[in-house]
């Protein structure tokens, strides 16, 4: 869902409550404790009976994941709803009507994405941190080299030299020395040597963090015979697991950055 394609705010919570799942059951009582108020506020607001606060609407963009761009219309809205006057009303529709335009404008940009050409995959697949650092600007606050350095563990010359070049490839967009995700792709056929070194960068990082425990991670390992027929049900059982995986990944929001690794083959090479 698009929320600038909105004019009200209470129009966009109430789509998107009937698109959740189970048409938005419980959601309203999640709303209530992310704003910090009642179910029954809620629904007045929803309702009309009651207006939202800027404080609350700033809870709720939160709540919902929004990155600055889309808060910063959300509020609008609110401030919209709560003008007193045509004057001030005037004035945030102009607002509104210049962040329309600049989405547009990024959404324009995102629908001429290429793929980046094989010269420029050899350097985006050589090291595990390139792949890092581009998933990494989706992350609120990892903008920056520094930021991103010292969240992923590695030099900041390392994360600058990755971010000069993801920019350069179009992979990364640069605007006031910030660093987001970018309109191009690295898509890779499944059988090609470039596939070959990402599986082999993930691998290795991931036989890197086995040697550091902790609570949330998950490594898993089990040699086992079963008949041939069984070996496609396994198969096919974690294809949908990592289908269920994408339903869910898609639409959160950017808070960690994880790295799945599934690895299904026969132990004796064909």
């Amino acid at each position: 869902m698009n929320i600038f394609e909105f004019e009200d705010y209470r129009s966009y919570i109430k789509k998107r409550l009937k698109i959740a799942p189970k048409k938005g059951h419980g959601q309203a009582l999640k709303i209530a404790k992310a704003l910090e108020i009642s179910t029954a506020l809620v629904s007045q607001i929803l309702s009309g009976q009651r207006q939202m606060s800027l404080e609350q609407g700033s809870l709720l963009c939160e709540y919902f994941g929004f990155d600055p761009a889309e808060t910063e219309y959300f509020l609008l809205l609110v401030q919209l709803e709560r003008a007193g006057n045509p004057s001030l009303r005037k004035v945030l529709s102009r607002q509104m009507d210049r962040a329309k335009e600049s989405s547009k404008k990024k959404m324009d940009c995102a629908n001429i994405a290429k793929i980046i050409s094989d010269e420029e995959k050899i350097t985006f697949y050589s090291e595990w941190y390139y792949y890092a650092v581009r998933q990494a600007t989706t992350i609120p606050g990892l903008n920056t080299a520094e930021a991103i350095a010292a969240y992923l563990n590695i030099p900041t010359k390392a994360a600058n030299e990755a971010l000069n070049f993801l920019i350069q490839a179009g992979l990364c967009l640069e605007e006031n020395e910030k660093a987001s995700i970018g309109p191009n792709k690295a898509h890779i056929d499944s059988d090609s040597l470039f596939a070959k070194m990402h599986h082999s960068n993930w691998r290795h990082k991931a036989l890197e963090r086995i040697k550091h425990p902790h609570p949330e991670k998950l490594h898993y390992s089990s040699p086992f015979t079963l008949s041939k027929k069984d070996c496609d049900k396994v198969r096919k059982k974690m294809l949908i697991a990592i289908e269920e995986v994408e339903k869910i990944v898609d639409p959160s929001s950017s808070e960690e950055l994880m790295c799945l690794n599934i690895d299904w083959f026969k132990v004796r090479p064909d």
